[in-house]
């Protein structure tokens, strides 16, 4: 309604979708959530509760809790998500912090109760074009406190765009993806991605090939 939409049940963390836009690798081998690239936590949380607002002069806020139930947890709202995004005459912008006690299931279950994440997001599309750029922080029971990079780019030019990016995951791996898209029709699209990442020490490198085709039914 004209008041915002509220959500109950598994969701996407207001986080988790507040830079969503500037993911142009989505749902590819250069996919900022991939293990093997950024690996930025995107969280389906369980029994979420969220609210967003609706649009205020491009401005919106959302905001969920989720109950300990759900974890290992015992409070209504021992894990917590907060966004405020803001699009306007082709810049975006987001601030997102997330966190709590056993905030993220995978992790309670090896006993990292205390976690804590903030994403910022920047990026200006200007229609043939578009730039983007993210930095967050992650905080894990005082044993991990990392920062990640990333900045990338997109080029429309007839029925294709070229698209890069390079990512820089503080003292664990960085690396860079390369992407080209071809639309063949106004509903199907095909592309084909590379992706090359370097982990510090002997193991983790990777570089991957990826081709699809998107129909849109």
């Amino acid at each position: 309604g004209n008041w915002g939409t509220l959500l109950v049940g598994r969701h996407d963390t207001p986080l988790s979708f507040s830079a969503q836009k500037l993911d142009y690798f989505a749902d590819s081998a250069g996919d900022y959530n991939a293990g093997h690239m950024e690996g930025y936590s995107w969280l389906r949380a369980n029994g979420t509760i969220a609210y967003v607002t609706p649009s205020m002069g491009g401005l919106t806020v959302a905001a969920a809790v989720v109950p300990g139930e759900n974890n290992e947890a015992d409070g209504l709202a021992d894990a917590y998500s907060v966004a405020a995004m803001y699009g306007n005459s082709g810049f975006y912008g987001s601030v997102a912090v997330e966190g709590g006690d056993a905030a993220i299931d995978y992790l309670a279950d090896r006993g990292l109760n205390d976690y804590e994440q903030t994403r910022v997001g920047l990026g200006y599309d200007a229609g043939a074009w578009k730039v983007g750029a993210i930095w967050a922080n992650v905080d894990i029971d005082n044993q991990v406190d990392q920062d990640i990079y990333t900045v990338n780019a997109a080029y429309d030019f007839g029925n294709n765009t070229v698209k890069a990016k390079y990512f820089d995951v503080e003292d664990v791996r960085d690396g860079y993806a390369l992407g080209l898209d071809h639309n063949l029709s106004k509903r199907t699209q095909a592309y084909v991605v590379y992706s090359s990442s370097d982990t510090e020490g002997d193991n983790g490198d990777a570089e991957i090939w990826g081709v699809g085709l998107n129909h849109s039914f």
